[in-house]
């Protein structure tokens, strides 16, 4: 075997030490992404609050307004990996649609938002909500959402019903409450 001159030397060994360093950055990146970090736990946490729409002035309803409100009850849910969709059948009554807030945000959009607004159901129909998302980085990736329908019943109250999305739960209906 031949001697390696000093020069082959010296860059095996930075070589040596490069590809290491190579390694323990890739490790760390890893193991920061896995724990997620201190900042970036509160950067991505989102709270999920009983919260009506941001230009909404919402209470609880008293029992007599519960007993004779319109509902929408919740029939169907399909999560998939570019889409949401929802089925709801319309209980108590004749409703027009006003709202579903947020309608668009960074992740997520209503089809055909301007076709739904304003359209009337009466007690037994179907209503079909059909969301896009946007900006799915992976199926796993969690996702959260707070999404508000505002209807009218046919007296003229208003009345939101809230969903709460969950990626990992899936969705929850949350309390019916009267507009001012």
């Amino acid at each position: 075997m031949e001697k390696l001159d000093l020069n082959n030397q010296t860059l095996l060994i930075i070589a040596g030490v490069v590809l290491l360093l190579i390694v323990v950055v890739i490790f760390l990146v890893r193991k920061k992404k896995k724990k997620g970090g201190t900042s970036s736990k509160k950067k991505n946490k989102v709270v999920q609050e009983d919260v009506v729409g941001k230009k909404y002035k919402g209470e609880d309803p008293t029992e007599d307004q519960l007993e004779h409100a319109p509902r929408l009850i919740l029939e169907k849910f399909d999560d998939a990996p570019r889409s949401l969709s929802f089925r709801f059948k319309v209980k108590g009554g004749k409703i027009k649609l006003d709202e579903i807030d947020p309608y668009d945000n960074q992740w997520i959009s209503v089809l055909h938002y301007d076709e739904l607004v304003g359209q009337v159901r009466s007690d037994g129909d179907l209503l079909h909500v059909f969301m896009n998302r946007k900006n799915r980085f992976r199926p796993s990736h969690p996702e959260k959402a707070v999404v508000n329908v505002v209807y009218r019943q046919d007296g003229g109250k208003q009345w939101v019903q809230q969903l709460k999305y969950s990626s990992d739960k899936g969705i929850k209906l949350g309390a019916l409450k009267v507009l001012n």
